[in-house]
């Protein structure tokens, strides 16, 4: 009979469960709300044809002293203005605390460049468009510009003086090409303004980094579509397990005596603990998934090619890595999948000649997975993705020295052709992660473990064979292609030869920069290869359903064949199709190709109408 108190901590326990259930769903439903209301934002964003106006040239050499002209920019007027000596002079003595808006001439042009001063022509009142770019227009009481429809008066440098007019008139984000040329739009360079700011840009300059590596300093692809998503989802799924993984090992016992216990104990005694575990068991999933499609999507619209063979080669390096860390980790809740996985998957390297059973002792610490395994590899475990981690960032770095790659696979031409990764990509970017958050907690709260096996929740025990040995999901096309040798062929037998097919796929990818010759990257211009792409695709898939199939008839066969055409879509048809494929016309920019599309569906859209 319990006592009380064992009754009261039971009802304690509920509690607590049933709070956090309740609290997890109602985040559930808001990931879910955000995840309908941002489509329903997103279409009130500029139009294609208004992002192409992002950017304007404008030639400034017929522009003399003391003249201004107007432009326009993003369909609103931009002023130029060539400010004479006495013009600048006038603006630097006005004392700053006489202003409405605090701001110096120094402020408000390029260093080296303080002739011209460059401004939006809107009021900040209203939105007006002010007098004083042309000439015999009234300039007001202070020489700059004058707005008739509530008389605000702007000075030389364009502040405000005088009238109902907040601020001064908005700088825009310009560069000059040339002495003569400059852009307006695009980024604008990172200037810090405040003191603090401005001393760590000196010492420490991690705001500039940031702001140039995935802020309004980073030029993007205008025409990045939602496949571009698949690398930030990769960067979050890792933070993930990161963190749940940390939190984890305060719990676990690395001991083949106490490590199923200890993750027993973590599901059942560790506040929250079910869900950190689940967490991080389905967070592996959800990296390969996002990863696996990051890998196809490179494969679709050729990212493998030059200039990019780094950032693929890195990728491949992530890949392999992650392959590792997966497997150690899956060994480590020491259930009948992870000892029997680890027994078979090390046991590969006993089919090298000579040095592959001393190698496979020395891995394992012994004759079969114990004590030293299960040390080695939680050690190893958690140092792996910080490892991953560095590789990202060297990863990262090789593609901000190309540039992203797009659609077309046309390189950028010029700033039309890009826009700011920030607001643009961080926008689109943050609708991707609560979309795969929804489906990441759907999967963690009602079906943790469908992407499990039920043997693993059985100790470990030397002395009983699972009646079916499966690694997880994400290594099943890896697995099919090892099962489908099953005869001996020259000197070596299958089992080696199926080791070797299997590495050997992975190795693959490192030299597909090179297999595939061909000048032009993206399926969509490739007839002939998009096919064989999709076959490929589906040759992975039947080689993913083959590999959780007991060793027999007709898996075995259809194992074969899907080996057979993997390696021969990489070795034979891939250099053939890129020498005798005749491609598809193809824009001659990527602005071109955005306003094409553009023009489609608006024609579409009329016709449907």
């Amino acid at each position: 009979m319990a006592s009380e108190s064992e009754l009261n901590a039971g009802i304690e326990d509920g509690v607590r469960r049933r709070d956090f259930i309740n609290i997890a769903a109602v985040s559930f439903a808001g990931v879910g709300a955000v995840a309908v209301v941002l489509p329903l934002l997103n279409q009130m964003n500029p139009s294609a044809d208004v992002l192409a106006l992002s950017t304007t040239e404008i030639d400034i050499s017929a522009i003399q002293p003391g003249q201004a002209i107007k432009t326009s920019w993003r369909k609103q007027p931009v002023f130029v203005r060539n400010l004479v000596a006495k013009e600048i002079a006038e603006a630097k003595a006005v004392p700053l605390g006489d202003l409405r808006d605090p701001e110096t001439i120094d402020q408000r042009t390029k260093p080296g460049k303080e002739n011209w001063l460059i401004t939006l022509g809107v009021c900040t009142h209203l939105g007006c468009v002010p007098l004083g770019a042309a000439e015999g227009e009234n300039k007001g009481d202070f020489g700059g510009y004058f707005c008739p429809c509530h008389g605000s008066h702007y000075d030389t440098a364009a502040r405000i003086r005088k009238g109902p007019a907040p601020k001064n008139l908005v700088v825009p984000p310009y560069e000059f090409n040339s002495d003569t040329v400059v852009t307006i739009g695009w980024a604008k360079p990172y200037e810090p303004t405040h003191p603090l700011m401005k001393w760590m840009d000196e010492k420490l300059p991690i705001p500039r980094l940031v702001y140039n590596a995935t802020g309004p300093g980073y030029p993007v692809p205008r025409n990045l579509n939602y496949f571009w998503n698949f690398g930030v989802l990769a960067g979050a799924a890792l933070m993930i397990q990161i963190i749940t993984g940390i939190v984890l090992a305060m719990h676990y016992a690395a001991n083949a005596s106490v490590a199923f216990n200890s993750v027993e104990h973590i599901m059942r005694d560790v506040n929250a603990g079910w869900f950190i575990r689940y967490a991080h068991m389905n967070g592996a999933s959800m990296f390969f998934i996002v990863v696996y499609l990051h890998i196809f999507r490179g494969l679709y619209y050729g990212s493998y090619k030059a200039p990019r063979e780094m950032v693929w080669l890195l990728g491949v390096v992530i890949f392999l890595l992650m392959m590792a860390t997966a497997f150690m980790g899956y060994v480590l809740p020491w259930g009948q999948m992870s000892f029997w996985g680890a027994q078979v998957i090390t046991g590969f390297f006993s089919a090298i000649p000579i040095v592959g059973e001393p190698v496979r002792e020395w891995l394992l610490g012994g004759f079969v997975p114990d004590n030293a395994t299960l040390n080695r590899f939680f050690s190893l475990h958690y140092l792996l993705p910080f490892v991953i981690l560095g590789v990202i960032i060297l990863h990262i770095w090789a593609l901000h020295i190309p540039g992203s790659s797009n659609p077309t696979g046309i390189e950028v031409k010029d700033e039309q052709d890009t826009v700011p990764f920030h607001p643009y990509y961080t926008a689109k970017d943050g609708f991707g992660v609560g979309v795969f958050l929804l489906i990441f907690v759907a999967l963690t709260f009602f079906s943790p473990n469908t992407l499990g096996h039920a043997d693993n929740y059985i100790p470990a025990n030397s002395l009983s064979t699972p009646a079916h040995i499966v690694p997880e999901w994400y290594f099943l096309p890896f697995y099919a292609i090892l099962k489908a040798f099953t005869f001996n062929f020259l000197w070596i037998d299958a089992k080696l030869w199926g080791v070797i097919a299997m590495f050997a796929s992975i190795a693959l990818l490192f030299f597909l920069p090179w297999l595939d010759s061909s000048p032009i990257k993206s399926s969509n211009y490739r007839p002939l290869y998009r096919i064989f792409f999709w076959i490929l695709v589906a040759d992975v898939l039947l080689l993913g359903f083959c590999g959780m199939q007991p060793a027999e008839q007709p898996y075995v066969i259809l194992s074969q064949l899907g080996a057979i055409y993997y390696f021969a879509h990489f070795l034979v048809i891939l250099p053939i199709v890129s020498r005798i494929e005749r491609p598809l016309p193809m824009p001659n920019s990527i602005t071109e190709a955005v306003l094409a599309k553009h023009a489609t569906d608006t024609a579409s859209a009329s016709a449907t109408a």
